[in-house]
């Protein structure tokens, strides 16, 4: 069996100009002040967005560029871009992505 890991206290992320955070079950997202976004954690379903299925454990950046807003499910992520599109990426079995399918989205 695999050890579990957790921290007692927090400690600082490297990433910078971060405006907004949002945390799925095992997976966060960073917003920039810039745009740009960032993603860790667990990714077996492609929930960081970054078009793989590697779960990170260290932040990486998804790319995507100018997202205004982000948030998390469970196992999935949508980024809101500026023009009012909503993109998502990961787990989908019950249609949580919007797209009309059950495909999970990477």
């Amino acid at each position: 069996a695999a050890a579990v890991s957790f921290r007692e206290r927090p400690e600082r992320l490297d990433l910078e100009a971060v405006q907004s955070v949002a945390a799925g079950f095992e997976h966060s997202i960073f917003l920039c002040r810039d745009g740009v976004v960032f993603t860790v954690g667990d990714n077996a379903w492609g929930q960081l967005g970054d078009g793989t299925q590697v779960s990170r454990r260290r932040p990486v950046r998804v790319p995507l560029a100018g997202v205004e807003a982000i948030s998390a499910g469970g196992h999935h992520s949508v980024f809101l871009l500026p023009n009012g599109t909503a993109l998502a990426a990961g787990l989908n079995v019950r249609g949580q992505l919007g797209d009309g399918s059950r495909r999970k989205r990477r």
